[in-house]
């Protein structure tokens, strides 16, 4: 009974599809598909230019809860903005750092 609360009967496969081209010329496309959730739990980040010509892209698994993923979305970009080994240019570093910075924040 405890799975209703949770689970659909049967799983929403629709599609929500974004596609996208860069003034750099390179393409994306993204999509998403809810399943047998109550609602769509994962949050993603397109952004194809933060500056200096650095598109990021990110998926926000849900499976911590909507809100995890939606604060991650709302609050990635800045944080990797302002991260010092990002404007340095030491982007893998950068990037470990603001997913850690967010588990703190979390």
């Amino acid at each position: 009974m405890g799975a209703s609360l949770v689970y659909l009967d049967r799983p929403n496969t629709v599609k929500e599809t974004i596609t996208g081209q860069s003034k750099f010329g390179y393409r994306f496309a993204a999509s998403c598909m809810q399943g047998w959730r109550l609602s769509m739990e994962d949050a993603h980040i397109a952004n194809l230019d933060i500056g200096n010509g650095i598109a990021l892209f990110a998926v926000f698994d849900g499976h911590g809860g909507i809100e995890v993923a939606k604060f991650c979305e709302a609050h990635f970009t800045q944080l990797l903005l302002a991260n010092q080994n990002f404007q340095n240019k030491s982007y893998p570093k950068a990037l470990e750092e603001t997913f850690l910075e967010l588990d703190v924040l979390i």
